[in-house]
């Protein structure tokens, strides 16, 4: 646990080295320039547009921050040869696939956070409100990035970072649209087709459970059975993600 821990920490702080906590004050830059662009153009539902902008820009600058760190991550160390130096210690290749995510997972939480907070006082300076449903929106954010973040490390795990990233843009895609592929299964005369897609719903992510945009914007009742559901399959799918790129990394060799 300790080495799982230390791993962790490095992690964090090698994000910090490469200055991705910068994006806090991109997004808060950003939303707050957004909101007072649209606000002539919002007809008396500036809170609504302010909402949506910013819900919208936490996830997409948290989907980049899991492009741009987790799939370097473990290369990163491959490229300068310290993922030997590493593995030479008494140190499992396990410990350091789950300490990898760890430090992003962390990376991820502090991050949506900050944006969460700097989404708060943008709404704060406009004259607007907030309730619990905000938080509630991040910490649905903060499942979807864990997802997606157990996913990098499976993909980095028998991948280069260039296919990850596409493979990730793709995920996180159908994810989204998920529910819609049953949908679509229902609507195929070919029975085949329909099979294929109801398998690909059940591999693929659902991350359209973590769209809780229209909720906060209508102040909505936080319905615990779906918060629970949601966080269950979160920690079943980054769990299942991981312990599949474990298995992989055991298999991989390193020169």
């Amino acid at each position: 646990m300790r080495a799982v821990l230390t791993l962790a920490r490095h992690t964090v702080l090698d994000a910090m080295r490469e200055r991705a906590f910068l994006t806090l004050g991109v997004f808060a830059f950003l939303t707050f320039a957004a909101s007072q662009v649209v606000t002539p153009l919002a007809l008396g539902e500036e809170r609504r547009v302010t909402l949506d902008l910013g819900l919208g820009m936490l996830s997409l600058f948290g989907f980049l921050l899991v492009l741009f760190l987790g799939t370097r991550m473990v290369q990163k160390e491959i490229d300068r040869k310290t993922i030997l130096l590493l593995l030479a210690k008494p140190l499992h290749r396990s410990e350091l696939v789950v300490g990898k995510y760890v430090g992003l997972a962390a990376v991820l939480l502090i991050s949506v956070t900050g944006m969460l907070a700097a989404l708060a006082l943008v709404l704060l300076s406009s004259g607007h409100s907030f309730g619990w449903s905000l938080g509630v929106a991040g910490y649905y954010a903060v499942l979807e990035l864990w997802v997606i973040a157990a996913l990098t490390m499976l993909l980095t795990a028998f991948s280069s970072p260039v296919l990850a990233t596409f493979f990730l843009v793709g995920i996180y895609i159908a994810g989204h649209l998920a529910s819609s592929l049953i949908d679509a299964a229902e609507m195929l005369p070919s029975a085949l087709g329909a099979m294929l897609l109801k398998g690909l719903f059940l591999v693929i992510p659902r991350l359209d459970l973590y769209s809780y945009t229209l909720e906060v914007v209508h102040g909505a009742a936080i319905r615990p059975a779906e918060l629970l559901w949601a966080t269950a399959y979160a920690l079943l799918y980054a769990g299942g993600a991981i312990l599949a790129s474990l298995l992989i990394f055991r298999r991989r060799e390193f020169s």
